[in-house]
């Protein structure tokens, strides 16, 4: 039988061993979109050297769709199946539940065990000497906090059993609600990071080890991006066996964009380099020269402070790009090259001294780019390298930003020593209206996919014919968007609520939601939006209303999954939530536009504008960018309210620029319609789209009625203006009538 007659069998024969170990998921019986999804991928694999972008809404059981032929495909040629994920949802997901299973079926099916591992950064790990270090400090207060010192000490005694534990994940996972009950943060793991005590890397070292001989990788995006930015790292460690092929899926891959924009975004402050000259292990005259360098560099800076900076006032950062900068440019290679050149002999000849070496390795590959970007002298560079400093406290340093996402991307297919023999694309939201009639064209432009790759691409969308309900309230049309309007016209979302006025709207559609029964997840775009919603809704009868934070998040959601009457407002729960059969309410007050970053957007600004960009293009493709992610988010926050078929959601939208129909737009000419807004329907499953024709309005003064309620109040309004216009005012009517 041929892999794709098994695939197509055990995706749509419910006597499969596929449904009798569990792989179904929830639903338990075959799905035709999970089956065609399925074939789509087997399809992909059995090309010599395939990339794919294949979409599978929430409901289409995209996991195991990938899952399954991928590691068929491994048992039968031996490749290495790389998994990369934005969540650490799905990686738990996927590593407790979905792989495990596969990796049944596939022993089942083919006799062979396949090995899988995961791979993540080592900012995730936990020193156990450093946890000890840190509970005799404790214990040593003055007035110890003893149930503290009691937790911390089980911690790192089961840690100590299985050393390879000792994640911070794991650590929220077994102990965050004790953690949370005595008032610990969840930051408070970040400063026991390991590389600060000899031998505290036990579980990091092993999970190099076990990522060096697995079969099935699973990683994340973060790791993947630093890897593609550094043109290696473990990428080229799985690709230095030319005999062993590798299948590489991107899982969530509508955010891989974003994150590679952040990550690629840097800083070297100069107090990192007086602090690794100081550690280092060098000769006298060495360490001489170093300082001299340091010095100069310092007092590079201190020439240029004044000279044409731009001020980030959010963050008192101010910012001076170095482009046409030329004489500051050659004095400051010169420098960076000698500074570059000493700390890179005592990586290769052990002069570490007391600094780690990871960190050093982390300030020369900074120095790296630096230097790269410098002898440049302004040439053609997808990077933007500026001096940055503090107004207040008058941190200097270099700023770093990467440029296009898309570039670093894109490595993946350009770099041949990179390329994976077969490249997949997936999530839940890959097409939109940037598509333009091409297929997944918007999302290829993301990635830096020009349109020849792109057309020998494999794309396919794939969405459950029925998966749950959902039905939509809308805010009164009529009223004020919740942003302030710039100068130039277009609406101001880089301000959390500027339009205090639409705060008693927002609150009033919570508590129409909360008459109707059931959970309620309210989603923002910032915490203090969540905030300020918070302390305008005040309390409600019968509710307990949760103010979800990063700090107590596993607190906060405990408590919402117990309590059916639960109110959470959050910030971060776009995305990873899932609660099966128990939200029955998600109300968005706001578009997830993510706020400008003033200092980026202005440094991108000048370098493209040199290079011959229009300002009003540049500023374009910024914001349909940002409103791309914008309608990725939406989907994704709607869909915490689909987990099972049964699953029935009202998703409450409180933003007066929602879109309306076509119909209802004609009817009503007076609600002022943006010209971008009628994107935001892409962000609503398919099948659900209908359901906006037939939506409900909310209004605050008559609470929540059907679309020709703002028709009434619209004739009724004009009446009321016709009657004052003919009924005759009090001094125009005479005392008394004359007797006729």
């Amino acid at each position: 039988m041929s892999s794709m007659s098994i695939v197509h069998d055990l995706f749509s024969n419910p006597e499969s061993e596929f449904f009798s170990i569990g792989l179904g998921g929830r639903l338990g019986k075959p799905r035709a979109a999970q089956a065609q999804f399925a074939e789509a991928v087997e399809g992909l694999l059995d090309q010599r050297s395939g990339i794919g972008i294949i979409q599978g809404e929430t409901g289409s059981g995209k996991t195991a769709g990938y899952l399954v032929p991928a590691l068929l495909k491994a048992a039968k040629t031996g490749a290495l199946v790389v998994i990369s994920t934005n969540t650490l949802n799905l990686q738990k997901q996927l590593m407790k539940d979905a792989l495990p299973s596969a990796l049944v079926l596939i022993e089942r099916l083919t006799g062979k065990r396949l090995r899988a591992a995961r791979r993540i950064g080592r900012q995730n790990f936990i020193s156990l000497p450093g946890l000890q270090i840190k509970i005799n400090d404790l214990a040593r207060e003055a007035t110890p906090n003893s149930a503290l010192v009691k937790l911390l000490g089980r911690i790192h005694a089961e840690l100590s059993i299985d050393p390879a534990n000792a994640t911070k994940q794991h650590v929220s996972e077994a102990f965050g609600q004790e953690l949370g009950e005595i008032g610990v943060p969840a930051h408070f793991f970040d400063q026991l990071q390991i590389g600060r005590v000899d031998g505290d890397d036990y579980a990091y070292l092993k999970m190099l080890d076990d990522s060096v001989n697995c079969d099935v990788l699973v990683t994340n995006h973060a790791l993947l991006t630093y890897n593609l930015m550094c043109s290696g790292g473990f990428l080229y460690d799985v690709k230095s066996d030319d005999r062993r092929p590798v299948i590489m899926i991107v899982d969530e891959a509508d955010a891989l964009a974003s994150m590679a924009a952040s990550l690629a975004t840097r800083k070297l402050p100069l107090r990192d380099l007086d602090y690794a000259a100081s550690r280092i292990d060098v000769a006298k005259a060495t360490r001489t020269r170093l300082n001299k360098c340091l010095k100069n560099i310092a007092a590079s800076f201190d020439q240029a402070r004044d000279a044409g900076a731009i001020l980030n006032r959010p963050s008192d950062i101010a910012i001076m790009p170095l482009s046409g900068q030329s004489n500051l440019q050659k004095v400051l290679l010169g420098e960076i090259e000698e500074v570059e050149g000493i700390l890179t002999t005592c990586m290769s000849k052990d002069g570490l001294g007391t600094m780690r070496r990871y960190d050093l390795d982390t300030i020369v590959r900074d120095l790296q780019a630096i230097r790269a970007n410098l002898a440049r002298q302004g040439g053609a560079s997808s990077e933007i390298l500026s001096l940055y400093w503090s107004p207040i406290r008058n941190f200097p340093g270099f700023h770093i930003d990467g440029g296009d996402a898309g570039r670093i991307i894109s490595r993946l297919w350009r770099l041949e020593h990179l390329r994976p023999a077969t490249l997949l694309f997936t999530s839940a939201t890959l097409t939109g209206a940037a598509d333009r009639g091409i297929p997944m064209a918007g999302f290829a432009r993301e990635i830096g996919m020009g349109q020849r790759v792109l057309a020998e691409t494999v794309c396919a969308a794939f969405a459950p014919e029925q998966f749950g309900s959902m039905d939509f309230v809308l805010i009164d049309p009529r009223i004020a968007p919740p942003v302030t309007i710039r100068n130039d016209g277009d609406d101001d979302d880089t301000n959390t609520i500027a339009n205090p006025a639409i705060l008693p709207w927002w609150c009033g559609m919570i508590r129409a939601a909360s008459d109707k029964g059931g959970r309620i997840l309210v989603l923002l775009p910032s915490h203090r939006d969540a905030s300020l919603v918070r302390d305008a809704l005040g309390a409600i009868d019968g509710r307990r209303i949760l103010l979800d934070s990063r700090d107590e998040g596993a607190q906060v959601l405990r408590a919402f999954e117990t309590d059916a009457s639960a109110i959470l407002i959050s910030a971060i729960r776009w995305e990873g939530l899932d609660m099966p059969g128990k939200i029955r309410h998600i109300v968005i007050p706001r578009y997830p536009l993510t706020p400008r970053d003033v200092v980026r957007d202005a440094l991108r600004e000048e370098s493209l504008l040199a290079r011959g960009y229009k300002k009003s293009s540049i500023r374009a493709q910024a914001f349909m960018a940002s409103l791309s992610q914008a309608r990725r988010k939406f989907f994704q926050g709607a869909g915490r309210g689909i987990r099972i078929e049964s699953d029935s959601v009202t998703i409450w939208i409180g933003d007066s620029r929602w879109p309306l129909s076509d119909d209802r737009r004609e009817r009503h000419p007076e609600v002022i319609s943006r010209n971008w807004a009628s994107s935001m329907v892409y962000a609503v499953p398919q099948r659900f789209r209908s359901n906006l024709d037939n939506a409900a309005i909310y209004s605050l003064a008559s609470g929540v009625g059907p679309f020709e309620s703002i028709e009434k109040e619209r004739r009724q309004s004009r009446l009321s203006a016709f009657l004052d216009k003919i009924r005759p005012r009090r001094e125009d009517v005479p005392d008394a009538l004359p007797r006729l």
